[in-house]
Order: structure tokens, then C-alpha cells, then sequence
């Protein structure tokens, strides 16, 4: 075990590059320059081959002066200088750094108690070792300090954190957080400290109607500024200036009335307003042609619900807005069967169907026909049998009828199909306290296509334990995590038929994400309840966003005096 000195970070950092606090780096010990040795001993192992030996190391026992630091493990063979590192940092500042153009805001806090940490002293050190600059933390734990890095002094490349003999530090290459997808932006607000917003009627206009808007202006702490002018500039599709106006803001507010030349150009627009040449708002829209539909189409359809092995019967009719019917018109007609949930009335606490399987949409019919002189077409497709969706379906029906000119109108319209006699629901629980190892209760119905409550038959219900399998894996823009479901089988009740509500009862064997599942049997219907047992501690759940938190509430809304529990997922 080896300790090295706060003042050497930097030539750690150098020495080791990016790879310094990967666990397979080789080396034994750190050089003399950095640190000294601390620590040696020699373990004896048993001599049975490929059995894994569980071995504790105390850091009271290694570190007796439990000094703070950073210190390297190394265990290796006599023989081989290459085996298993382990960084470990002893402290209690935690630090975390917001960086922008303006330089890094840090936020100090005890690991211990998680309260702020006041008057740290926090330094910014360049890759030449030089410091770039400091600053120390207020009350609420915040220091905010200037990047000022160049060439003669090195660029930012550690922040470091010290009071008294503890430090911490954030090596500012390797420790930052992959922020691609998360919406960390926030809202830039100009140098003047003033945002405004600029709405009109809508968003689209035609050549020789007239815009209005109205701007909108509030400061950072969302007060109502001074009088003070305003500058609009428009620009076309092509990004050139149209036009300048100056206006005056009055309370907060400005109007803004612009004609649209029967000459515009058809495209994207823009206003953007400024203070003190400073851009403050902007407002996007369209100047586009329009030309109003001249026929009216609609699908005529049954509005029961279809079976598998039924014929479905439906028309297309179409006319023309000013009366006659659209006679000898081309028709495109589709029919595809897309998966949709099951949720009958008076049952909206239970959860109806298959979760986690699949049903790729799938088109049943499709022809290209023309309409009779009444502007009308019939057609018929049957629909499948043996269909195992995740719950019901529904069959989208869509018809385009096409003018002389080419113009087409579009009608659609869906009905719902039903692959299954009777849907299965599991009612979800009240609480999302559950526990390992204690009993757990879940409330269960059978519910034809209809919504009606019916005796169940004989069911069948099985408990899964998700086993996630996480890797994180190198890819050419950094490490991301990837988790595979392993579905473990828990136990499986056999449920005799009866009448109206009926009760499943489990015991979770451990912390982890479950699977209860309720069927009739084999091609009937499946339901699918997800739900978490976790408790104080680590859970195995799925890594499936590592820089996110999910917060879970027991319920969706509170009264005053009631107590929320929050499941951190």
C-alpha cells in the first residue's frame, strides 16, 4: 500500500495519463517521487485450484494513523509484478464542479453528514502544476473560480479541495460526466441580465396576412424592467436582414405588427430583439402557401370490436366540399393491426397485459382501387387467427383519395380487435414499500373484451427475479453502460377457479427488480406486473442511465400531514 502526497497529484497525473485509476494498470508501487510505501504483508491462499477465496483488508489496520489521502492497493504473485489496483481515496469532502465559459463552480459537502463545508479552500491547478486560481467555499458549501488557463501556464486540469490534513480533489479529464442527452444547458441569459419572450397568434402565416406578436421582458429575478428601447430585426429564409424597428417597452411589454408582402419568400422566418446590442429573444416562424382541401373523406367502419378469424366489412366514401360526390377518384386503401392497450372502465388501478413482449405492427390488406360515380368502395379482409399481442388491438384503417391534379386527402379511423376472450388484471399495490422476505399480496380479476367483471378459470401465476447483467463498455465516445435482463424463475401457484376478485400471495427472496405474471394458460392472455423490492442499501437494478436518479412516490399525490416515501432508483 502506497500513499501518495497531495503535491504530487499532478505528476501522477502525468506519469499514469488517462489510465491512472484503472484497477489493471501495472505496477506494484508508486515511484519514490510521488509517494513512499506504507504498507507490505504476504497472504497465504489455499491451493485449490479455480476457487474463489474471500479475503477482508481493513484501512484501520493498514493506515494506523487513519490519516486522509490517496492511496494505491496492489496485490500481486512474488513472481509476476503485474496483478490486481485498487485506488482508494480517504476522506470526507465530497466536491462536485459545474464547469461553463466563465470557469468551474464547486460545490463542497461532508461525505459523513452531507452537510455544506464552509471557508474550503479549493485551488485550480494547471497541467504544469502551476495555480490557476482560488477560492473558498461560503456557507452553502459554493466556491466559484475563473479559468484562466494558456499555454505558458497550462491548461485547467485539477481542482484540489484541502483543510487541514484532508483532501479531495477532481481530476478534470477523467472525473467528467458524459452530458449527452441530459438537458444540463439551463436558459443563457445575455450580459444585459434580460430574456425576452415573443409569442404571436400562431406560428405559421401566409403571403398578405399581417403579424402580430407581443414581446414579453423580465430580468433574471423575473421583475418588470425600466422603459427602454428595443431593437427587432427580421430575417428571411436566407438569413438576410429584411428589416430594423425600434421599440419602446412599456411595463414589461412591446407589440409588434408586421405585414407579409404577397411577394414573401415561402420559409423559415425569424424575429430577434436586442438590448444595449445585446440579442435577448428571438421568435421563429413559417411563411408558407395554403391551399384548403376541395374533398372530404370518410371511412365507414363498424364500430364493434372484431375477433380473430372475422371478416371485417368497411367502405370509403368521398365528396367533394361543394356537394357532388368525388366519382371515379383514385383510392389507396391499408389495413395493419398495431398493438394497443387494454384499460376497461372501473378497473384503472389494474394492470392488463404483457409488457415486455413484442408486436411489430402488421399490415393485413392494401389496394389501389378507384370509387364508383356514387364516390363510394367497399372492401373485406379477414383478420388472422393465432395473434399473441402484448394485450388488445387495434385495426387502422386509412384511405387516400387522390384529385385529378394529384392533391390527396387522407382518412383514418381505428377499430378495436381483441386476440383474447378474457384479459387477466393484477391490481397494483398500495404501497411500494415491499420487503425481502415478507409476504406480499396482490389483488387479481378476469375482464372480458368488454369490460365485464367475470369468475375466473383456472390461472396460472409465476414470479421472476430480473438478474441484470451490466457491462460498461468502451466505445470510440467514452463508456456507456448496457444491462441485459436475466429472468430468474421464483415459484409458480396454481390458482383454482372462482368467482369475482381473487388474491395472488408471494415473498420476494431478496432486494431486486420482480415480474409477477397471471395467464389462463397456454395462448391466452398475459399479464405482467413490474414492481421493486428494495429497502436501505444497494438494490441490483438495471444500469440502464447511470447520470440519472429516478424518484419513485408511493403514491400520486399527498395531503397535508401525510408522510411521502420516495423510492431512489
Amino acid at each position: 500500500v502506497c500513499r501518495i502526497f497531495p503535491n504530487n497529484l499532478v505528476a501522477l497525473f502525468q506519469d499514469y495519463g488517462y489510465s491512472v485509476f484503472d484497477d489493471d494498470y501495472a505496477g506494484d508501487w508508486v515511484p519514490e517521487h510521488l509517494g513512499s510505501e506504507i504498507f507490505r504483508t504476504t497472504y497465504t491462499l489455499e491451493s485449490t485450484p479455480n476457487n474463489k477465496e474471500k479475503l477482508n483488508l481493513s484501512m484501520s489496520e493498514i493506515i494506523p494513523d487513519d490519516r486522509p489521502g490517496l492511496y494505491k492497493i496492489n496485490m500481486a504473485r512474488p513472481s509476476s509484478y503485474r496483478g490486481a489496483t485498487r485506488w482508494v481515496m480517504r476522506t470526507d469532502i465530497g466536491l462536485v464542479a459545474k464547469e461553463d465559459p466563465k470557469g468551474y463552480m464547486i460545490w463542497a459537502s461532508s461525505i459523513s453528514s452531507l452537510k455544506s463545508l464552509a471557508g474550503l479552500e479549493i485551488r485550480l491547478i494547471s497541467s504544469k502544476n502551476q495555480i490557476l486560481g482560488t477560492g473558498y467555499t461560503d456557507d452553502s458549501g459554493l466556491a466559484r473560480i475563473s479559468a484562466s488557463g494558456n499555454d505558458e501556464l497550462g491548461y485547467p486540469l485539477m481542482l484540489l479541495a484541502q483543510k487541514g490534513e484532508d483532501f479531495s480533489f477532481i481530476f478534470l479529464e477523467r472525473f467528467h460526466i458524459d452530458t449527452t442527452g441530459l438537458d444540463v444547458s439551463g436558459t443563457s441569459i445575455s450580459d444585459t441580465g434580460l430574456q425576452a419572450y415573443i409569442y404571436g397568434k400562431r406560428d405559421i402565416y401566409r403571403p398578405g396576412e399581417t403579424l402580430d406578436a407581443m414581446i414579453l421582458v423580465r430580468d433574471i429575478r423575473l421583475n418588470t424592467p425600466q422603459t427602454m428601447p428595443l431593437k427587432v430585426e427580421q430575417f428571411d429564409p436566407e438569413g438576410r436582414l429584411l428589416r430594423t424597428m425600434q421599440l419602446e417597452l412599456q411595463a414589461g411589454m412591446a407589440p409588434v405588427t408586421l405585414d407579409v408582402p404577397d411577394w414573401a419568400l415561402t420559409g423559415p422566418y425569424s424575429l430577434q430583439v436586442s438590448s444595449a446590442n445585446q440579442v435577448i429573444g428571438s421568435y421563429d416562424y413559417q411563411v408558407e402557401e395554403f391551399i384548403p382541401d376541395r374533398i372530404k373523406v370518410e371511412i365507414v367502419a363498424p364500430s364493434k370490436p372484431i375477433l380473430p378469424g372475422q371478416d371485417l366489412d368497411f367502405g370509403v366514401a368521398s365528396h367533394y366540399l361543394f356537394g357532388p360526390p368525388a366519382s371515379n377518384l383514385a383510392a389507396t386503401t391499408k389495413v395493419r393491426l398495431i398493438a394497443a392497450p387494454f384499460a376497461p372502465k372501473g378497473f384503472e388501478k389494474y394492470v392488463f397485459g404483457h409488457s415486455t413482449r413484442a408486436f411489430e405492427p402488421l399490415q393485413i390488406f392494401s389496394t389501389e382501387s378507384h370509387l364508383d360515380q356514387e364516390g363510394q368502395a367497399s372492401f373485406q379482409t379477414a383478420i388472422p387467427d393465432d395473434l399473441t399481442p402484448p394485450a388488445a388491438l387495434e385495426a387502422e384503417l386509412t384511405s387516400r383519395v387522390q384529385e385529378q391534379g394529384g392533391r390527396g386527402v387522407t382518412a383514418r379511423t381505428r377499430i378495436p380487435v381483441h386476440a383474447y376472450t378474457l384479459y387477466p388484471g393484477i391490481k397494483e399495490p398500495d404501497s411500494i414499500e415491499l420487503e425481502p422476505r415478507k409476504a406480499a399480496s396482490f389483488e387479481f380479476v378476469t375482464v372480458t373484451p368488454d369490460g365485464t367483471l367475470v369468475d375466473h378459470p383456472a390461472l396460472e401465476a409465476t414470479l421472476f427475479q430480473d438478474r441484470w447483467q451490466t457491462v460498461m463498455r468502451k466505445t470510440s465516445s467514452g463508456f456507456v453502460y448496457e444491462s441485459v435482463r436475466n429472468p430468474l424463475e421464483i415459484s409458480t401457484q396454481h390458482i383454482k377457479s372462482g368467482k369475482g376478485h381473487g388474491k395472488i400471495t408471494i415473498v420476494p427472496p431478496t432486494y431486486g427488480s420482480y415480474r409477477l405474471q397471471l395467464t389462463a394458460g397456454q395462448g391466452q392472455a398475459v399479464t405482467e406486473l413490474e414492481f421493486y423490492c428494495g429497502g436501505w442499501g444497494y438494490s441490483p437494478w438495471a444500469v440502464k442511465n447511470p447520470a440519472r436518479l429516478e424518484l419513485v412516490a408511493d403514491k400520486a399525490g399527498y395531503r397535508a400531514g401525510e408522510t411521502a416515501s420516495i423510492q431512489i432508483r
